[in-house]
């Protein structure tokens, strides 16, 4: 429990800051926002002099002696302790002979140590002593605390007080601003303008820009991968962002939201960027330690024909405009957005750190590196960036939602565009290029080798005749107690065929209707459209008169078989008659009059941007699909195929004819049966085809 007497201020909490408590209570487990950084040290080292040293940092900073509590106040608040001393831990660990395992064992027991935000040390260093002038130090701490750009300072003012303390001496550091200052100047800010700005920013921004991925991730599985450019590249990035006047950190937001948008087929993406956040306003803020970076939304609008060097400096604009509205908290711009929390799923960080003033190895006699870092966000993709002589560029990923084989693709992309961009600034942002060649050939010709050698001499008529005088006597058609073997079924057929060409004069292309129920004498009006050389028109009974109305009229449907209870759904205009009533006595194969390339069926799309339109589908078509479904499924003519997709939809083809082209037997009944599973085993169904929920 907190105690009075040890409390020496009070004040609200930042904007971030009340974000990450909003995570971190709501995912008491998530490794969200833990940081862990590593270090080896060589040389004389005190491990006593080092612990009085965090604990003078501790005492200087306030943030490192705060706790946040969030019970029983009306919002919020952060306490800042009077006394407080370092978390601080040591083991020997000389006698272990595998140290290196050890010392990762010991980091991961360290991450999955939860810090308790009301109460706990936030930030806790941890010694092993390898030998006797070898160690390795594990600093952890919670990022409500502070930001990456505090760590050179963290680090800078520790060592300056360690080598006093050596040597015997007070350590003098220059004065700082404290932390509430960048509190207090927070809520002077005008927020129903930074509000109305970002609303105007986002203004008419409707579609998530993202990567492919798997949804519903449970959990968070943090992996890394790193795309390094050399030294020429590096320097030619800076050259670049100096000619074009802008900085590197936004010369890589561009390439980024450009790749964005090639991604997602757009002009207009949105990505998560952070910014330092501390206002030039506030007196000492660069040598503040806290929370300040914030994560904003970055818009990408791409006008026809802009070049690159035209986009960077469009972003640096919008970034300047921006400036003054950093501190605005990413939760209420969302709220206020379209897209709401769907307004962005990643974020780009560009690491543009101050550097430490730089100890003396000999004021402190021992060497220090850093070799590690863990840092996880809320975020299924982090990209950071890491300026300098090389620069490199390290892509952060949940591996519950993204495979590594997906991110170094990725990598790779953001290279090309890269050096794509470097050989002509100019080059207009949809002529980049970011695939390689190896890309290159396998999409536009291995995966566009599509030839495959099938019957386009052939119509669904021969194929399907083929079938019925190799095997007469196998089972075509179940449906209810009906068995249809292929001789009967074609003899049933021939009659309908017979009838439209005597009735109607039916010539190749002429459309003929088909609406009626799911029974075999679906598929015997069907066949016998095609037979009679005309192309069928499905129509789905269930659909509205209006539907039904203008798919016959746009068609103009020749005829429509169809049966006595949807007669009186017919127009006028057009003649209807009973399929089952049809009278017809000549059983035999009609002289075929259509080719392979006449119309085999015109199928009516759903008209979810206006009027349906019809799609039309010649008898070659419906062959070579029939060659390629046979060699991908693996269909034999003891095979059973389900038809339970209506005959408005594509797939019916796959289900009612291509089944009979391979000497298959299909399966056809009323949706009520075809829902009950035991009717799946009882009918031996072999194929059916569905559409399977996404997982979660």
């Amino acid at each position: 429990m907190l105690k009075k007497e040890n409390l020496q201020d009070v004040y609200t909490l930042s904007l971030m800051q009340e974000g990450i408590l909003f995570h971190a209570l709501y995912d008491k487990d998530s490794a969200a926002y833990f940081q862990q950084m590593s270090y080896e040290v060589s040389g004389q080292f005190d491990m006593d002099i080092f612990r009085s040293s965090w604990n003078a940092l501790v005492r200087r900073h306030d943030v490192l002696r705060t706790v946040f509590i969030h019970k029983n106040v009306p919002r919020p608040l952060q306490f800042v302790l009077k006394d407080r001393e370092i978390d601080f831990y040591t083991e020997d660990i000389s006698n272990i002979n595998d140290q290196q395992a050890y010392v990762e064992t010991f980091k991961a027991k360290d991450r999955q140590k939860s810090f308790d935000l009301s109460k706990d040390m936030l930030i806790r260093v941890s010694v092993l002593r390898q030998s006797e002038q070898s160690y390795h130090i594990i600093l952890s701490f919670h990022h409500i605390l502070m930001d990456g750009w505090c760590m050179p300072i963290i680090q800078s003012e520790l060592l300056e007080i360690y080598a006093a303390l050596k040597a015997g001496k007070q350590p003098v550091l220059a004065p700082l601003t404290r932390y509430r200052d960048y509190i207090q100047w927070l809520e002077r800010q005008d927020k129903q303008a930074s509000l109305a700005y970002w609303a105007n920013y986002l203004s008419g921004y409707e579609h998530l820009a993202t990567l492919p991925k798997k949804q519903g991730a449970t959990s968070y599985v943090l992996k890394k991968s790193t795309i390094e450019f050399d030294k020429d590249t590096s320097a030619k990035l800076s050259g670049l962002a100096s000619r074009q006047q802008v900085t590197l950190n936004t010369v890589f937001q561009t390439l980024w939201g450009m790749l964005l948008c090639l991604y997602n087929n757009t002009n207009d993406a949105v990505f998560g960027v952070t910014v330092s956040g501390r206002p030039p306003q506030i007196q000492g803020v660069e040598r503040m330690v806290g929370l300040f970076i914030n994560t904003i939304p970055l818009r990408i609008r791409i006008e026809p024909e802009q070049s690159f060097d035209m986009l960077v400096q469009k972003v640096q604009q919008d970034n300047f405009s921006s400036s003054s509205h950093h501190y605005y908290s990413l939760a209420d711009i969302q709220a206020n957005s379209p897209l709401k929390q769907g307004l962005t799923d990643h974020i780009m960080v560009f690491e543009s750190f101050p550097s430490d003033n730089g100890i003396d190895d000999n004021a402190i006699g021992f060497d220090i590196r850093q070799t590690d870092e863990f840092e996880q966000t809320n975020y299924d993709l982090e990209i950071t960036v890491f300026p300098g002589e090389q620069i490199h560029v390290r892509f952060g990923f949940n591996a519950q939602a993204f495979t590594m084989s997906q991110i170094e693709t990725l990598g790779r992309h953001f290279s090309n565009a890269v050096h794509s961009v470097l050989s002509n600034n100019s080059v207009s942002v949809h002529d980049i290029e970011f695939l390689d060649d190896t890309e290159k050939e396998f999409l536009l010709d291995r995966l566009n080798d599509t030839y495959r050698d099938y019957p386009s001499d052939k119509s669904i008529i021969d194929l399907f005749e083929k079938q019925v005088k190799e095997k007469p006597d196998d089972i075509a058609v179940i449906s209810g107690n009906q068995t249809l073997s292929y001789r009967v079924l074609n003899e049933r057929v021939n009659r309908i065929a017979h009838h439209l060409r005597k009735t109607y004069h039916i010539q190749p292309d002429d459309p003929v209707g088909i609406m009626a129920d799911r029974s075999e004498w679906l598929i015997i009006g069907i066949l016998g459209i095609l037979k009679s050389g005309a192309a069928y028109i499905p129509i789905d009974p269930e659909y509205p008169q209006e539907r039904i109305d203008y798919i016959i009229e746009n068609s103009a449907c020749k005829a429509i078989l169809t049966e006595t209870k949807y007669l009186a759904d017919i127009p006028a205009s057009v003649t209807a008659c009973d399929i089952r009533a049809i009278q017809e006595t000549d059983i035999s194969d009609p002289e075929k009059i259509m080719l392979p390339h006449h119309l085999a069926y015109i199928i009516y799309t759903s008209g979810s941007t206006g009027k349906p339109k019809g799609v039309m589908l010649t008898h070659q078509d419906v062959v070579s699909f029939n060659v390629n479904m046979s060699e991908v499924f693996g269909f034999a003519p003891s095979d059973r195929m389900l038809a339970l997709t209506t005959i408005t939809f594509d797939i019916s083809v796959l289900e009612l004819i291509t089944s009979l082209l391979t000497g298959m037997s299909v399966v056809i009944s009323p949706d009520a049966e075809i829902r009950d599973p035991s009717f799946l085993i009882s009918h031996f169904i072999r194929f059916l085809h569905c559409r399977l929920p996404h997982p979660g």
